[in-house]
């Protein structure tokens, strides 16, 4: 059981929403750069990321975020020792 206390712990509220942002913030990063980054090939790295960005924060404000708060919102809110059982 001291395992489990400590994985408990270690997840606190602020590191369950690094997880479920992560597991948003990835695949839509990894699909814009997948897009973009073929007509893009041939510009300065400034300029490929200043084409990338908005369509990052973009995505990550209208649809990661909505989603983490959905979908993990209780497990995120759950994030103190022993609040598990709700």
């Amino acid at each position: 059981m001291v395992r489990g206390d400590f994985i408990r712990r270690l997840l606190t509220r602020p590191v369950r929403r690094l997880l479920c942002t992560t597991a948003g913030a990835y695949p839509l990063i990894t699909t814009i750069i997948a897009v973009i980054g073929p007509l893009t090939v041939d510009w300065p790295l400034p300029a490929r990321t200043a084409a990338i960005v908005p369509f990052m924060v973009g995505g990550m404000a209208f649809l990661v975020a909505p989603a983490v708060d959905r979908w993990g919102g209780r497990w995120i809110a759950a994030g103190a020792v022993g609040a598990e059982t709700a």
